[in-house]
This record gives C-alpha cells, sequence and structure tokens, in this order.
C-alpha cells in the first residue's frame, strides 16, 4: 500500500495542554448551536444524495461536526427559525419509515460523572435526545429523554451518570416516524473549573497561554519554520484566521521545537485546506495520504492522515518500539473528508 504526503493549505497549528473548568454546567457540543454550516466535497454530493437525506440545492449546506443515519424520505435543512442565535436545524422523518437521526460522536467524559443533556425543539412529532456509551464492545445505551414537540419552543433534557469503563459518548438527536421538527441548542455537559465556549473553535483564533507549548500562527516570523524553495505564507486572508501557509507537492515544511519531557496528554489543533481530496473518488483512493507528523529524533509519534477507506484517521504511539503499538482514532467521512474542499 502505498503512502503519500497530501499537500494542503495549513492555517494554524497549536500545541497546548490546558486544564479547563467551570462552574456551572457547560456545553461540551461543538455546533450544538446549529449556527455553523459547511458545503460537501464534490466527490461526494452524488453519494450524499443516493444515501443521504433530502437536501436543499445544488450545493446543500449541512451542519458542521454532524453526522446523520436516515431512511427514505428523510429531509434535513438550516431554517432561520432559531430558539438561540440565528439558525436552526430542520429535520423530519417521512412517515412508515424509520427514525431520522443526527448524532454527534467521540464527547470526552469523565468516568463516574453526571452530565446534563438536551435540546430545544419546536414543530409536530416527537424528539428522542440519547446518550450512547462508546465502549470496546460498541455502543452502549446510558440515558434518553423524549418529548413532544408543538407550536412554541420546548426544552426536551435528562441528566446520565457515566459508568466507569466509559471514556467517549455519542449524543444522538432522534426525530420519530412522521415527525417535522426545529431543532436548536443542543447540548451536554458538566461542571468544569472555568468557562468553556465549545463554538470559539469554529469561530476564534486561539491565542497562546500558559498550557501551549507551540503555536504557529503565521502571522507573525516563526524563525524554526522550515518552508522548503516552493511552500510559501499566502496574504492575509489566505488562511482560517489571518495568513495560512501554502504547501506545493512534493514539498513538506516542518516546525522544531525542544521540550524537557512530553506532558501525559493534551491536544493538537490545526486548520487545513486540500486543493483536491483524491482518496474519495475511487480511481485514486488506493494511496493513504498525510496531511500532519508529529516527530522525535527517532520515531514517529503522531499521524493525522486519510485513509484508504474514505476517513480520517489520527495514529498516535503507545508504545517506544519501533513497531511497538499505536492507539487510532477514525473520523468518519461525512465529518471530515467530504466536508473538505478548497478555501472551505
Amino acid at each position: 500500500m502505498r503512502t503519500r504526503k497530501l499537500l494542503p493549505l495549513l492555517g494554524l497549528i497549536v500545541l497546548t495542554f490546558p486544564a479547563f473548568a467551570q462552574t456551572a454546567p457547560p456545553n461540551l457540543l461543538p455546533n450544538g448551536s446549529f449556527e455553523f454550516w459547511s458545503r460537501y466535497a464534490p466527490e461526494r454530493l452524488a453519494h450524499l444524495r443516493q444515501y443521504g437525506p433530502q437536501v436543499e440545492g445544488e450545493d446543500p449546506l449541512l451542519p458542521v461536526r454532524w453526522n446523520w443515519a436516515t431512511d427514505r424520505g428523510a429531509k434535513l435543512a438550516p431554517s432561520p427559525d432559531a430558539h438561540g442565535g440565528k439558525a436552526a436545524l430542520a429535520l423530519s422523518a417521512a412517515k412508515g419509515a424509520a427514525p431520522a437521526s443526527l448524532m454527534m460522536d467521540f464527547i470526552e467524559v469523565a468516568p463516574g460523572g453526571t452530565y446534563e443533556f438536551g435540546a430545544w425543539v419546536k414543530g409536530s412529532g416527537g424528539l428522542a435526545v440519547i446518550i450512547q456509551g462508546q465502549a470496546i464492545e460498541g455502543l452502549q445505551a446510558l440515558a434518553q429523554a423524549s418529548g413532544e414537540a408543538g407550536l412554541e419552543w420546548q426544552h426536551v433534557t435528562g441528566k446520565v451518570e457515566i459508568p466507569g469503563h466509559i471514556r467517549l459518548v455519542r449524543f444522538t438527536l432522534q426525530a420519530r416516524p412522521g415527525a417535522e421538527l426545529l431543532l436548536d441548542d443542543a447540548h451536554f455537559g458538566a461542571p468544569l473549573n472555568q468557562p468553556y465556549d465549545p463554538d470559539a473553535v469554529l469561530s476564534q483564533k486561539p491565542a497562546r497561554d500558559e498550557h501551549t507549548l507551540l503555536f504557529a500562527d503565521f502571522d507573525a516570523d516563526q524563525p524554526d519554520l522550515k518552508t522548503g524553495a516552493k511552500n510559501r505564507l499566502t496574504d492575509a486572508g489566505g488562511g482560517r484566521f489571518g495568513r495560512g501557509l501554502r504547501l506545493q507537492k512534493p514539498e513538506n515544511a516542518t516546525l522544531t521545537w525542544k521540550i524537557a519531557h512530553m506532558p501525559p496528554e493534551g491536544t493538537i489543533e490545526c486548520w487545513l485546506s486540500p486543493d483536491a481530496m483524491p482518496m474519495l473518488a475511487k480511481e485514486t483512493w488506493e494511496t493513504i495520504y498525510h496531511f500532519l507528523e508529529v516527530r522525535s529524533p527517532t520515531l514517529d509519534l503522531a499521524t493525522l492522515q486519510a485513509d484508504t477507506s474514505v476517513s480520517l484517521r489520527w495514529t498516535w504511539r503507545i508504545a517506544e518500539a519501533l513497531y511497538g503499538k499505536q492507539n487510532s482514532l477514525v473520523a468518519p467521512s461525512a465529518i471530515s473528508l467530504a466536508r473538505m474542499r478548497p478555501l472551505q
């Protein structure tokens, strides 16, 4: 199997290891507000129309970070009739068909913690808000709250205690057969030590703080950045927030930094926008493409790659041996590669 570097436009790279917290229960769902929408990659539009819900227009808008499981006749679209903000989501399931579900996966939780969850709903028909644990052996039912939509906005909410073996959960909004719903302000949260805004990562440029190990926004000079001969920095509007780094095949760019030891946990964040998505087309999907690598002088530590299974995969080393074990986490195409297109 071949492995290649797919050279994207990088907008921002942040390595940070923060300690979050807050007294009031926050919302941990990015885009639970349904304020953020994106378009599908042209290579996947035909698949969406054949297997996905009915959507509006030739180049439809879809909710960022959300995936779906729908039957024939289900419809999904943005709506200006919002409970909060400027947008809500319209979701319907046909009578006699299966329920229409909207899901968000990989929400990190603390075993033993109690979380409040819910959403605001308006319209007609039934809504279920479902929490499932993502265990090694598969999804496990943890909690469910149900309600009937009406002419006014109603809050469907519940609480769940996380079992000791669960670290990740799936949050699902499910429209019952025959339901025509407006959904907004979905939430899942528990008390933290300081305020946390899950939409900020989608709308605001990060900043360096005391937990940040590496911060490369490309607006300022990066003395440790080696771009190669063909790569270049864009103008002020070329990145996600300000300038970006434009990469040209077959070159790559590297940033070097030194730390005394690796922290036990943390996050790595970046924005990228590939020119094309060859792994989404059957004619060119036999190659694994690497977007981002974290390396030590002797070992590859972590990789963000596009699989031949048309999934975006993050792999990281958990052993020091050259061929030691690695963990990996996969984001399905519907919320990752299928949302990638130039300048999005």
